[in-house]
């Protein structure tokens, strides 16, 4: 429509990103593909922002993104869209929080504890943690050994490591039992973390990407497909010569790695 603004065409259903062309939904604050800001307030802080501004005036964050230091990723919110670190000094503080928090921190000790053991649990070689995983560890560190920007007080009990051979010597059964049990107790602490009443949409993005904890969830997924015409295993019915006499799927359980949705 002529006349209507870049921040409002921007908005529209259907429409494409004025930056770099990709498609975007009608309430987005900023481009998921190149990072440009789509509103016509501060997407770090909420603040109303005067027209041809180039940073935010309340906390002083540049109008067109930041760029994060730790993956060179550029972002819109105050905590990095790719690799979490805070960005902004709400962020930090925000950090500093959540590392005198007791539910977090065991929630963070459990999600580390399930990623150790479960990663891998058939093999006598130690899994390769995911990038998140191994953040928790660091931030877990931070506490554990007296950072300046991390207090030892409220810290809770470490989850008790069984040694690896015992770990290995456990049936399948009480490995399933155990795994359970301690997913439940993680899910029960995520469900009580919740930010403080009368939080700002921001500030509420800024407690939940604090304490940022990755949840394992297993699942099964297709391995390959054995055809009844000769036994062989496919990737997928299609590379068989007679897939019209059909076959099974072969499966194996898989850990994959989820966040809570905000």
């Amino acid at each position: 429509m002529e006349g209507q603004r870049p921040e409002e065409e921007a908005r529209d259903p259907g429409r494409a990103c004025p930056n770099c062309g990709s498609r975007i939904g009608e309430d987005w604050e900023f481009c998921p593909v190149c990072g440009i800001p789509l509103v016509p307030w501060c997407t770090f802080c909420g603040a109303e922002l005067p027209p041809g501004a180039a940073e935010c005036p309340e906390c002083g964050m540049p109008r067109k993104g930041t760029v994060c230091p730790r993956c060179g990723t550029l972002n819109a919110r105050s905590f990095c869209r790719n690799c979490n670190e805070p960005l902004t000094r709400a962020a930090r503080r925000e950090v500093e929080r959540a590392l005198e928090d007791p539910l977090f921190l065991r929630a963070a000790e459990l999600a580390v504890k399930l990623a150790e053991d479960f990663s891998e649990p058939d093999t006598s070689a130690p899994a390769e943690l995911p990038p998140d995983i191994l953040r928790l560890k660091e931030l877990l560190s931070a506490v554990k050994f007296g950072s300046p920007q991390s207090p030892q007080k409220d810290t809770p009990a470490p989850v008790e490591s069984a040694p690896v051979a015992a770990v290995r010597s456990r049936s399948r059964e009480e490995m399933r039992a155990e795994y359970e049990r301690m997913k439940a107790e993680l899910n029960s602490i995520l469900g009580r973390m919740t930010p403080p009443p009368g939080s700002t949409p921001q500030q509420q993005r800024n407690y939940y990407s604090a304490r940022n904890i990755p949840v394992l969830k297993k699942i099964r997924v297709k391995v390959a497909w054995i055809c009844n015409f000769c036994g062989c295993w496919h990737n997928d019915p299609d590379e068989c010569v007679r897939p019209d006499l059909k076959g099974r799927w072969v499966y194996d359980d898989k850990i994959v790695i989820e966040h809570k949705e905000l």
